[in-house]
């Protein structure tokens, strides 16, 4: 299973989308009823099965180039919910050409769909008004957040301990230097991330320790475990702002860092439960129920069971 946001035109090139790891569920899912959740806050867009958090994408930043500067666009709109079945493109393993879908053996069943207020998933003692030398448009402007570079930032009940993007010890000192000139120095890079304004990319004393070594003899007298650390440094920090540890294409394919941490997703027992999700500019969250098995379809201003067929759920 796995977790994705799009945003841009369709068709075209401004189409883009930012994914999650793959991941494996301990259990048979498509057996008994689970809860599929997002919790959408002003700053953030958290990924639930059953009730734990697999992952989530941070929306303070600028998403894309494709925006401009606009800060958390296009998550700083009104969304509609949909619950849909999409089956083709390059989506996971498949579908290939030959498969056959029988029915109503391959069904998409929803129990239920519940919305719950934002102010119901978050710590309110946490929340507070903070500012972003990167946020040229930020809001809401209120008598608790005010003023340039402004902003709410809401915290979530749970924590999670997530994934760290670490560099891949098969490289070598030049690679992971050249990785390093990219994701600091490089005009393209700048663009999405303004990386080179954060301290892990500053001198020698304030964050990029190995950086003279690196551009001295791209990094062949460069020390090995510290240059790891820095790179390690670097590559979090990236991934913090754009939930990616992958590679852009600039190297190759090859892989100069690796996302590491569970990608197991632990079923409920008991196989029924509930959801949660939350809206941007409102203050809401969604929870859905999904299986196998079902054919109703009820819908109440905040709550929703219905019916369909196979495929990936869309919130």
């Amino acid at each position: 299973m796995q977790s994705n946001i799009h945003f841009g035109a369709d068709p075209g090139a401004g189409h883009n989308m930012v994914k999650s790891p793959k991941f494996t569920a301990d259990c048979d899912y498509t057996e008994g009823y689970h809860t599929w959740t997002l919790d959408w806050t002003p700053n953030e867009m958290v990924y639930k099965f059953d009730g734990d958090v697999m992952w989530k994408h941070n929306l303070n930043r600028v998403i894309h180039p494709f925006y401009g500067t606009e800060w958390q666009a296009p998550f700083d709109e009104y969304f509609y919910v949909i619950l849909n079945v999409a089956i083709g493109g390059n989506f996971l393993d498949g579908p290939d050409e030959d498969d056959v879908w029988n029915y109503p053996e391959a069904e998409f069943w929803i129990k239920s769909v519940k919305i719950t207020p934002l102010e119901d998933i978050v710590d309110n003692s946490k929340t507070e008004c903070k500012s972003d030398a990167r946020c040229e448009n930020c809001r809401p402007n209120t008598d608790q957040c005010t003023g340039d570079k402004k902003f709410m930032q809401y915290y979530l009940l749970e924590d999670w301990e997530g994934f760290t993007c670490e560099p891949n010890n098969d490289r070598s000192n030049t690679e992971i230097c050249n990785t390093l000139k990219y994701l600091c120095h490089d005009g393209q890079a700048q663009n999405e991330l303004n990386l080179g304004e954060q301290s892990v990319c500053g001198d020698s004393q304030t964050g990029w320790a190995t950086m003279g070594c690196c551009y001295g003899d791209n990094g062949a007298s460069c020390d090995r475990n510290a240059l790891l650390a820095d790179a390690s440094e670097v590559y979090n920090m990236r991934y913090d702002i754009i939930d990616r540890c992958d590679n852009w294409g600039w190297d190759g394919g090859s892989n100069d860092m690796v996302l590491t941490g569970d990608k197991t997703v632990k079923c409920a027992t008991g196989g029924t439960t509930t959801t949660t999700a939350t809206s941007t500019t409102t203050t809401s969250t969604i929870s859905t129920t999904t299986s196998t098995t079902t054919t109703t379809t009820t819908t109440k201003t905040t709550e929703m069971t219905s019916t369909t067929t196979p495929g990936k759920l869309g919130l």
